[in-house]
């Protein structure tokens, strides 16, 4: 079994897209961005998606964090997250992997009584929570398919719209030589200033998916909290068929929600 925690769009798209395939003929099992990003938001989609029940087309799935983010995060995220607006995202649409740029879109999540905004980004939810509902499935039930996947990333909080409009700006001047060496320089000097994040400056983390039908009424919401996404750990037991797998396809869902439930990650009451 593979098992990382990277959370770089491109990579987990490699991982499902190309090396999934390998491993499934060989039997081997292939979990990318096994880490708070993004098995709380696997866990919250399929949440939702249950609660929901079989008309539930679409889920959007957001990630926020409570304290100084700039001071609790660690020199390898800030670098991390500027490169990750340079290269191309993708989303979960009409029933299929699309290609777009990072921080594309921006949508509003209701966090205790508050929205807060985040911007859109690749991640392992497109993957994973579409095949917990494959055209066909239900038996007698009529179950439609899941045909629309969104994951958004709130973490710059006020700035998000300004994050949106440096990506847009950012990406086509990316692909210069020129700036792309003058970027990979800054990332590394940025990776360079402080390897981990500031013990004194605790955060906390929220993630929140939201169902929807076919018409966009909302269905369903799951809001999970836990402690500083660094410290997060999830041990389940029993990984099931081989491939490159979502957290929610290797484990089960009660398995998955249990092990989360002992990292620290809770269901708040739904509002």
């Amino acid at each position: 079994m593979y098992l990382d925690s990277s959370g770089e769009p491109p990579f987990i798209r490699q991982v499902f897209e190309e090396f999934g395939p390998h491993a499934e003929r060989a039997g081997a099992v292939l979990l990318t961005a096994f880490g708070c990003d993004y098995v709380p938001g696997n866990l919250a989609g399929a949440l939702a998606l249950q609660a929901a029940g079989p008309t539930a087309t679409g889920v959007q799935v957001g990630y926020f964090v409570r304290g100084n983010i700039g001071k609790g995060t660690s020199a390898g995220t800030r670098a991390s997250v500027a490169d990750v607006l340079l290269e191309p995202g993708y989303a979960f649409r009409g029933g299929r992997i699309v290609t777009e740029r990072s921080a594309a879109h921006v949508m509003s999540f209701e966090i205790d009584g508050k929205r807060r905004q985040g911007f859109s980004i690749g991640s392992s939810e497109q993957f994973g929570l579409p095949r917990l509902r494959p055209p066909g499935a239900g038996g007698a039930a009529v179950q439609v398919p899941l045909t629309d996947v969104d994951v958004y990333l709130g973490w710059f909080g006020g700035a998000t719209r300004l994050v949106q409009a440096a990506s847009a700006l950012g990406t086509p001047l990316g692909r210069l030589a020129g700036v792309r060496r003058i970027l990979d320089a800054q990332a590394r000097r940025i990776q360079r200033s402080r390897a981990q994040p500031s013990a004194v400056q605790a955060i906390r983390s929220d993630v929140v998916a939201v169902a929807r039908d076919a018409g966009g009424r909302k269905l369903a919401a799951v809001h999970l909290t836990g402690g500083d996404p660094y410290s997060f750990t999830a041990a389940a037991q029993g990984v099931r068929p081989a491939g490159a797998l979502g957290p929610v396809e290797a484990f089960g869902l009660d398995s998955l929600e249990s092990a989360c439930a002992g990292a620290g990650f809770s269901r708040e009451p739904a509002p």
